[in-house]
């Protein structure tokens, strides 16, 4: 039997995931913590009140998708040398 973790816990992990800078980390941890969070929200309780972080979650989720897609078409782009080498 899969025991749901409870929703502090959750929103300590929402914290930690905020922390992340790497955006493909990011994305990766943010896809894991919405599943989760969705499936504590569908099962209502205390979650499904917070439903507004949920929300904000997924926005973030946006913008990380986002950063990762400008890093990697910048990772490409030759960067210019200290001394304009």
């Amino acid at each position: 039997m899969l025991i749901a973790p409870a929703p502090t816990n959750v929103q300590s992990a929402a914290a930690a995931w905020r922390a992340v800078r790497d955006p493909s980390q990011g994305l990766a941890l943010g896809r894991e913590l919405i599943g989760l969070w969705s499936e504590l929200v569908n099962d209502g309780g205390p979650a499904a009140v917070e439903i507004h972080q949920l929300d904000a979650a997924r926005a973030r989720m946006d913008r990380l998708a986002e950063r990762a897609r400008v890093f990697a078409d910048d990772s490409y782009t030759p960067k210019p040398h200290a001394h304009g080498q």
